[in-house]
């Protein structure tokens, strides 16, 4: 990764499920790749104070790997190759699958003038509208571009019925990358499973699928 030097940031939770399973491929990373730390906060300002960090540096790419997955040990590496093979992009990041049943995926594109889930893919890059933060890469020139804050929690709704769920700090900044003429792909060949009570990953998707709303 002579062109790409990353370093990683994990938003450290209080609770965190399994950390037999999640911390080891994390000391794994850690061993070959710098973390940046900050102290424990919500998880957008944690975020924020981050990226603060990250921009005071030289390093070229920052890094998310949200806690409560289940992360390759060479999963930096191959966002790394990606961008290195395609320098075009600037943010790119796993499949990823929601914690609770059915597991649908948590990337967005755009279908038909809509944003939609996506449901069907092959192992590729792609362009996406919107991609859960599981497992994310992001140059530096993108927090360059996007004005701060970068994230935040939306409840800007507030006459949403109480079924609405208010997108994450992740959802708004992809839309600010979007809204500043930046392109999100994710790499539909990369999956950090997500840990709860199951794991969720593209296996326990397809098993689920038929459950998944249209």
């Amino acid at each position: 990764m002579s062109e790409v030097r990353p370093v990683v940031f994990c938003p450290w939770q209080a609770a965190m499920m399994h950390p037999d399973l999640v911390l080891p491929p994390l000391f794994e990373i850690a061993r070959q790749i710098p973390f940046i730390h900050v102290h424990a906060a919500p998880i957008a300002q944690m975020l924020n104070q981050a990226v603060d960090v990250f921009m005071q540096t030289d390093f070229t790419h920052f890094v998310n790997l949200d806690i409560d997955h289940i992360h390759p040990a060479d999963v930096v590496h191959r966002l790394g190759r990606d961008v290195l093979q395609h320098p075009e992009i600037k943010m790119i990041g796993g499949l990823n699958f929601a914690r609770p049943e059915p597991h649908v995926p948590c990337a967005w594109i755009e279908r038909d003038g809509e944003v939609v889930r996506m449901t069907d893919w092959i192992d590729c890059i792609e362009p996406v509208e919107l991609l859960g933060f599981g497992c994310v890469m992001i140059a530096r020139d993108v927090f360059q571009q996007v004005e701060p804050p970068w994230f935040m929690y939306d409840y800007s709704d507030m006459s949403a019925g109480e079924d609405y769920q208010y997108p994450g700090s992740d959802m708004y900044f992809c839309k600010k990358v979007r809204d500043a003429g930046i392109k999100i792909y994710c790499d539909t060949s990369i999956t950090s499973p997500h840990i709860g009570y199951k794991l969720a990953g593209k296996e326990s998707y397809e098993r689920q699928r038929e459950r998944v709303p249209a």
